[in-house]
């Protein structure tokens, strides 16, 4: 899986890219593909919360 911050580095190079001055369809495939790396970069901000999650209940239950 990528980090968050790999997903937003593609998204925002994405974006940079569509503005180059290339044809409008191209231009929007790019910013679909842009959004698609920024949802995937949510999902992975929700799995790491989700890791950290299970991590401090593990510790947690570890204590006395």
């Amino acid at each position: 899986m990528f980090t968050v911050a790999q997903c937003l580095a593609k998204a925002a190079e994405l974006e940079r890219r569509s503005g180059d001055g290339l044809p409008q369809d191209i231009a929007d495939d790019y910013r679909g593909m842009a959004l698609q790396w920024r949802r995937l970069a949510a999902r992975a901000r929700i799995q790491d919360r989700r890791t950290a999650a299970v991590a401090l209940a593990a510790a947690l239950a570890r204590q006395p």
